[in-house]
């Protein structure tokens, strides 16, 4: 199905423990444990010095923004530059290049609009961008909060499969 600049397969949204990518696993018990009885932790508690290295090239944070709502990319890993050709660092979530059309900007609103992780797989092909062969992208998106109350940062683990 055309999507924006690139063919790729129609996202899946999936449960979070269909995800079981060890990294992914991994920062989910993290976060889980940082955020005790609260639905998240705050962007202050992450400490990526924490988090297994292998891990944190994959992450992606971005602040949440209001009226209209919006997705600043504060933190974007190097793994993700790297296979995708581009940092976004800085940039809003759906400028360009927008990798995965409007999907991403819908996952980023569900985490808002829920507070709860949301958990996607779809197939991602590059080659309009020059890239090398499409590849499968497992990714789940935890909310942050700085007040308990409304989500401010979000934060995406990714792993890819090359095919």
């Amino acid at each position: 199905m055309p999507v924006g600049p690139f063919v790729r397969s129609q996202n899946q949204r999936v449960a979070i423990e269909d995800v079981a990518a060890p990294g992914i696993v991994h920062f989910h018990q993290y976060w889980d444990a940082l955020r005790g009885d609260r639905f998240a932790p705050s962007w202050r508690e992450i400490h990526l010095e924490e988090i297994d290295p292998k891990i944190v090239p994959y992450i992606v944070v971005t602040d949440v923004l209001h009226d209209p709502l919006r997705f600043l990319v504060r933190f974007w890993g190097t793994q993700h530059t790297a296979r995708k050709g581009a940092d976004k660092t800085g940039k809003l979530i759906g400028s360009k290049p927008d990798f995965r059309g409007s999907t991403a900007t819908a996952e980023y609103a569900a985490v808002v609009e829920t507070k709860k992780p949301v958990a996607s797989r779809d197939m991602v092909n590059l080659n309009d961008f020059g890239r090398l062969a499409p590849f499968e992208q497992s990714l789940v998106r935890f909310p942050l909060s700085d007040d308990g109350i409304d989500v401010h940062n979000v934060i995406s683990v990714a792993t890819w499969d090359e095919r």
